[in-house]
């Protein structure tokens, strides 16, 4: 069942930001890009890919999925691992010369597993979780000769609550 809400969740996604792609005009941009996330909560480093689409008629506002995997933590007799799914909106507050800012809204998904072998507790095994919470917080970009460097601070209020720190590089498509 959790499978199937989750398909229906990415699938419902997708088919949104190609109808919002389809349905504008044609000089719209796309932006994708990855870096890396720390977690407050999860305390390890995470590496993260993302891509957002700027809304032509009023280019404040933009849209975009990201997917952060943290590493996963090793320990005597078992491991965990956590992973992050985002919808994200933006909408840029400040624009000038290279530098922008905005604010950052948007749904989080996290999963979470652990796993652990014979040696602990009474035999091989694993457990698994999931939570839905909302993201709040906000970002800045440099717009480089390249693409564009980023840094956000985001705050995601669910079951898991923590904080996120993530920098790294988007590089513009025109469609």
């Amino acid at each position: 069942m959790k499978f199937l809400y989750k398909t229906n969740l990415c699938l419902t996604t997708l088919l949104l930001c190609l109808g919002l792609m389809t349905a504008t005009e044609a000089n719209a941009q796309v932006k994708a890009g990855g870096g890396l996330a720390y977690g407050s909560e999860v305390t390890k480093l995470g590496i993260q890919a993302n891509g957002y689409y700027t809304i032509p008629a009023n280019e404040q506002i933009r849209a975009g999925l990201e997917f952060t995997y943290f590493f996963p933590e090793s320990y005597e007799g078992g491991s965990s691992r956590i992973s992050e799914f985002n919808v994200n909106g933006n909408y840029f507050f400040y624009e000038e010369d290279e530098i922008s800012a905005y604010g950052l809204a948007g749904i989080s998904h996290i999963t979470s597993s652990v796993s652990w072998d014979e040696t602990s507790f009474s035999g091989a095994g694993g457990a698994s979780g999931s939570w839905t919470g909302i993201n709040l917080g906000g970002g800045a970009e440099y717009e480089a000769g390249f693409g564009s460097l980023y840094g956000e601070l985001k705050f995601v209020l669910s079951t898991y609550d923590q904080l996120v720190l993530s920098v790294g590089t988007r590089i513009p498509f025109d469609l």
